[in-house]
């Protein structure tokens, strides 16, 4: 889980599929499956990110917290994606409490 420029933590399609143990196009697929629905979340971002120099740029997305907790839970239950849906939660959970702490103190200031 990363924080972007407004301080809204996100994570990436990249970082789901790996730690899902699915592959990046499975991911690919359930975002273009559910579009409306991981829309109705907020917009969609993304980057294009070339790979080592050879082929087509890869579409990598950028989801918020309700986009990629939405999305896992498109994720069939095996034991990888159990135990990142897990991991997933709590670093959400400890981003926020991250900037929770954060903007009591730019308040305080």
């Amino acid at each position: 889980v990363y924080m972007d420029g407004k301080k809204e933590p996100y994570t990436t399609s990249e970082i789901i599929a790996e730690c899902a143990g699915v592959t990046h196009h499975t991911i690919q697929e359930l975002l273009r499956k559910h579009k409306a629905d991981f829309e109705s979340y907020g917009i969609i971002a993304f980057e294009m990110r070339k790979l080592d120099g050879r082929g087509r740029p890869m579409k990598i997305y950028r989801l918020n917290e309700q986009q990629a907790t939405l999305l896992i839970t498109y994720l069939k239950n095996t034991e990888p994606v159990r135990r990142f849906k897990m991991n997933l939660v709590k670093a959400f959970f400890e981003m926020r409490e991250e900037l929770s702490k954060f903007r009591m103190q730019r308040a305080l200031e």
